[in-house]
């Protein structure tokens, strides 16, 4: 009578417990040590002729040139906002204030992004899949 042999491979219940086990613990441990590593975070506004980046910190006001006239943004208690814009329809204006990794404000008569980001961060954020 011959004796079934089993495979090396052959897994139980309890070994795929175990490693479904192992597994989240080490996405859990790599989401809170890589996950959020946002570092201090910035105002990033590009112009039709410039780019450049803004502390978050330090209250200001920046007036930036472009094609359909000057827009207007203030930086406060770590948020900004675009307060006036020469452009027709304002959108940038209504768009209110931005405080968020990743939030942005565009006015596109004027060819005015601003963006948050963070120091550390280059790329991909954690809402991307």
């Amino acid at each position: 009578m011959k004796q079934k042999r089993k495979s090396p491979f052959f897994i139980t219940f309890f070994d795929g417990m175990v490693i479904a086990g192992v597994l989240i613990f080490i996405g859990t441990l790599a989401f809170f040590i890589y996950g959020k590593q946002g570092g201090r975070l910035q105002l990033y506004i590009r112009s039709a002729d410039k780019e450049q980046f803004v502390s978050l910190e330090k209250e200001q006001t920046i007036s930036l040139r472009g094609p359909a006239g000057e827009t207007v943004i203030h930086v406060h208690d770590g948020m900004a906002e675009v307060v006036s814009s020469d452009c027709p329809e304002k959108i940038c204006v209504r768009s209110g204030t931005i405080k968020e990794e990743n939030n942005w404000i565009a006015c596109l008569p004027n060819h005015v992004l601003i963006r948050i980001k963070g120091t550390t961060n280059d790329g991909i954020d954690a809402e991307s899949y």
